[in-house]
Formats: structure tokens, C-alpha cells, sequence
């Protein structure tokens, strides 16, 4: 079975770093979105955006990254908004 597709783009600047998300955050993608965002956070140390504009759809696998996510930044002292 091939992978959904799930774009995950980072554009750090110069106040926050941001996380763009595009397709679907489900069972099959959500732990490629957490750790990808995960990962970003840690290497860009400030505020970070996590952009879903472009998101159709979230399970609650997805939104348990978002919760993971949120947890990552809250031990690294960081600050993340979606």
C-alpha cells in the first residue's frame, strides 16, 4: 500500500520558525507529522506556527501528535500555536 501524501514544509525566521502542513493527518501520517515537527522545533529553538491551512482532514491520531507536539515544545520551554 503506498503512503498518503502528506507535505511537510519548515521556514524558520527570524521571531518564530514555522510548520506548514498540507493533506490528511490520520493513522497512516500522524507520526510523520509529529516527529518531522518535533524535530523542527528542537533544532529552530523559538516560538514555532504550526500552519494546517492546507489540511482537509484530522483524526484523533493527529490530534494526538498535535498533543505530543505541544508536549515537546512545553519541555524544551517553547512556545507553539496552530
Amino acid at each position: 500500500m503506498e503512503q498518503p501524501e502528506l507535505v511537510l514544509e519548515v521556514e524558520v525566521g527570524d521571531h518564530h520558525t514555522t510548520v506548514t502542513v498540507a493533506g490528511d493527518i490520520d493513522l497512516l501520517t500522524a507520526e510523520r507529522f509529529r516527529d518531522f515537527a518535533c524535530d523542527e522545533i528542537a533544532a529552530h529553538p523559538k516560538s514555532s506556527v504550526i500552519d494546517m491551512t492546507g489540511v482537509g482532514f484530522v483524526d484523533s491520531s493527529g490530534i494526538s501528535a498535535l498533543v505530543a507536539i505541544r508536549r515537546h515544545a512545553d519541555a524544551l520551554g517553547l512556545s507553539v500555536v496552530v
